[in-house]
């Protein structure tokens, strides 16, 4: 079965927007609703962004050997620093250490 081809154009069709302001598609059986919003949260700095001094780098250092990647329990042990912010520097200090590009094979990192 052969389905018609509409000419492509150089913008997106418009979708049907409801009244609170969402697009709506409907699925091919024209049953349901597919409900998104075209407005992004704005972005929002929470918290200036600080280095990392020595001493929490040696906590974080003693921390991955004694938990390895429980990442909580790191928290706790370092105490001056979220998750999120223990994962970043994780990540970037492994990156560096390895001496490969980010997700570039395993790396097991050996620590003293």
């Amino acid at each position: 079965m052969a389905f018609p081809v509409a000419p492509r154009s150089s913008r997106a069709p418009r979708l049907p927007q409801s009244s609170d302001g969402h697009r709506e598609l409907a699925s091919p059986a024209g049953v349901r609703f597919l409900r998104f919003s075209l407005t992004r949260k704005p972005y929002t700095i929470t918290k200036q962004r600080e280095r990392w001094t020595e001493e929490e780098h040696n906590r974080f250092l003693e921390a991955l050997k004694l938990y390895g990647h429980a990442w909580q329990r790191i928290e706790e042990h370092i105490g001056t620093k979220t998750t999120v912010q223990i994962r970043s520097h994780a990540h970037k200090f492994i990156t560096k250490v390895s001496g490969r590009p980010p997700g570039v094979g395993l790396v097991q990192l050996e620590l003293n």
